[in-house]
């Protein structure tokens, strides 16, 4: 049965994690990108991951060769950063619940 198509986040930390080494966690790291690829999942990115992104993976070949096929194949998607709030009222959740 085929995987069914999720949409994920990559934190900068996964991203820096992925570099040109043969030492861990960098190819698992790289192999869970690929994976993320192959399988036709998409990543949700906000302006502010974004940013965050271009500050600390500029050199990483690996993860913006990942990033290029990812825009390449419109598997990046634009969203705006929630707040909080926003997500927990969304599911139903009072703010007693969360205390």
């Amino acid at each position: 049965m085929a995987a069914a198509s999720q949409l994920l986040v990559v934190d900068t930390s996964v991203a820096r994690a992925c570099g040109e080494s043969d030492r861990p966690p960098a190819p698992q790291v790289l192999a869970v990108l690929r994976t993320i690829y192959k399988i036709c999942h998409r990543a949700v990115v906000s302006n502010e991951l974004n940013a965050e992104w271009e500050r600390h993976t500029h050199k990483n070949r690996a993860f913006n060769r990942w990033r290029t096929q990812m825009l390449n194949k419109r598997k990046l998607i634009r969203r705006p950063l929630r707040r909080l709030d926003e997500i927990r009222n969304g599911c139903g959740y009072s703010e007693t619940t969360w205390r």
